[in-house]
C-alpha cells in the first residue's frame, strides 16, 4: 500500500504467495494446483514465468514480498538462507518451478545458466546443482533423525518435490543431464534413493520393500532420465549410469522401485484421469460427518497417516505428469537393459566409490 492506496498485485504472484506462505496446507496445495493448471499447455505463459527467475541478491529483501517478481519469489524459497529451512515453502517452490519447466525446452535451457545467488561464479552455484544440493541436505537431515519420515511430512514432501523437479528438468534436455551428473556425488545419491537407502529402510534389509515408494520411485525415474536423455558428451554417459546402478544395487532394485510407484493407487488414479473439480466449495464445518458427530481422538490418529499419504500424492502427481511418467517407465526399462548389454566402467572420477 502506497499513500493509502492498495497497489495491484499480478494474479499469479498473489497465488504464488499463498502457495508459499499460507498457514493452511490445503490452501498451499490448492494454490500450487492453480499454477500447475495455468502452466499446462501454456508454452507462452511458461516462458514468461521462466523469464522472471533471476539470481537472488540482498537488495531483493528490501522489496515487499507482494511486489517481488514471480521468479524471484520462487528462487528465494529455493535458496532459503534462514537457519531453519521452511521445508514446506521450498517444496512448493520446487513444484511450481517444475510446472514452469514441464515441456518447456527454452525455459530449461535458460535456467541451466542461471546462478541462484547474485555474484555466484561457480557452476556448482547454478540453479539445477543447487536444487540437487537441497535434495542431498534433506536426505542427510532425515538420516540424522534416524531415518523413517525424517523432517515430518514437510521433509518428505521436500525430498519428493526436488526429485520431481529434477525429473521434469532432465526430460528431453541432455544439457540438464550433463549438468546434474557433473558433480560426482549426484549420481550415487540418486542410486541410493532409488534403492531405498536412507529413506525408510530397515537396517540390514536387502530389499526396498520398506522404502518410501514415492521417493524411491521418483529417484528411479530420474535415473532413467539421466540415461535416456544422455548424449554422452561428458564423462558419465548413459552406459556409465547403468554401470553405477549395477555396481551398487542392481537393476532389479531400480525396476522394483518404478513398479511400486506406478502401481501405487494414487499414482495410477492420477495417470488415468484428472481429479474432478468439486461443484461446490468445501463446507466450513471442519469436515465432520453429516450427523455432526466429531471423530474420536483414536479414529483421527488412525486416519492421519492415510490423510498424509493422500495429501502427498495429490501434491506430487498432477494428471499430465503422472500420465507422462507412466508412459516413460517402459522407455527407461528398455534403455537400461540395452545399455546393460554393453556396459562401460567409469572409475576415473571416483563415482563407484562410497560417499
Amino acid at each position: 500500500m502506497v499513500d493509502g492506496v492498495r497497489e495491484r498485485v499480478p494474479a499469479l504472484n498473489a497465488v504464488l504467495s499463498r502457495a508459499l506462505q499460507a498457514p493452511g496446507a490445503d490452501t498451499r496445495a490448492a494454490a500450487v494446483g492453480c499454477i500447475e493448471r495455468y502452466c499446462e499447455g501454456n508454452a507462452e505463459g511458461q516462458l514468461l514465468l521462466a523469464a522472471t527467475v533471476t539470481p537472488v541478491g540482498d537488495a531483493a529483501h528490501a522489496v515487499p514480498v507482494d511486489q517481488r517478481a514471480f521468479g524471484v519469489m520462487v528462487a528465494e524459497a529455493l535458496l532459503d538462507r534462514t537457519r531453519q529451512r521452511d521445508a514446506a515453502a521450498t517444496a512448493r517452490a520446487a513444484l511450481v518451478l517444475a510446472a514452469v519447466l514441464k515441456d518447456n525446452p527454452q525455459g530449461k535451457e535458460r535456467l541451466l545458466h542461471m546462478p541462484l545467488e547474485e555474484g555466484a561464479r561457480s557452476r556448482a552455484d547454478f540453479l539445477l546443482p543447487r536444487c540437487a544440493r537441497v535434495l542431498r541436505a534433506a536426505v542427510e537431515e532425515q538420516k540424522e533423525e534416524g531415518g523413517g519420515n525424517g523432517g515430518g511430512d514437510d521433509g518428505r514432501l521436500l525430498r519428493c518435490a526436488m526429485l520431481r523437479l529434477l525429473l521434469v528438468w532432465l526430460d528431453g534436455c541432455p544439457a540438464a543431464v550433463a549438468q546434474l551428473l557433473e558433480p560426482p556425488a549426484h549420481l550415487p545419491l540418486l542410486v541410493e534413493l532409488a534403492a531405498g537407502g536412507g529413506v525408510g529402510m530397515v537396517a540390514g534389509d536387502k530389499s526396498n520393500v520398506h522404502a518410501d515408494v514415492h521417493v524411491a520411485g521418483l529417484a528411479a525415474l530420474t535415473l532413467g532420465a539421466a540415461l535416456t536423455f544422455n548424449e554422452g558428451g561428458g564423462e558419465t554417459d548413459g552406459a556409465a549410469v547403468v554401470d553405477v546402478v549395477v555396481e551398487r544395487v542392481g537393476l532389479y532394485r531400480v525396476f522394483a522401485a518404478v513398479d511400486r510407484l506406478v502401481e501405487h493407487p494414487a499414482f495410477s488414479a492420477a495417470a488415468a484421469a484428472p481429479p474432478p473439480v468439486p461443484l461446490q466449495p468445501p463446507r466450513g464445518d471442519g469436515g465432520g460427518d453429516r450427523t455432526g458427530a466429531a471423530p474420536t481422538a483414536a479414529a483421527a490418529a488412525a486416519a492421519a497417516p492415510e490423510a498424509a499419504e493422500a495429501a502427498l500424492a495429490a501434491a506430487l502427481y498432477p494428471h499430465d505428469f503422472a500420465k507422462w511418467a507412466a508412459a516413460f517407465v517402459g522407455e527407461v526399462q528398455r534403455a537400461m537393459v540395452t545399455l546393460y548389454a554393453r556396459p562401460k566402467q567409469v572409475h576415473s572420477r571416483g563415482i563407484l566409490c562410497p560417499f
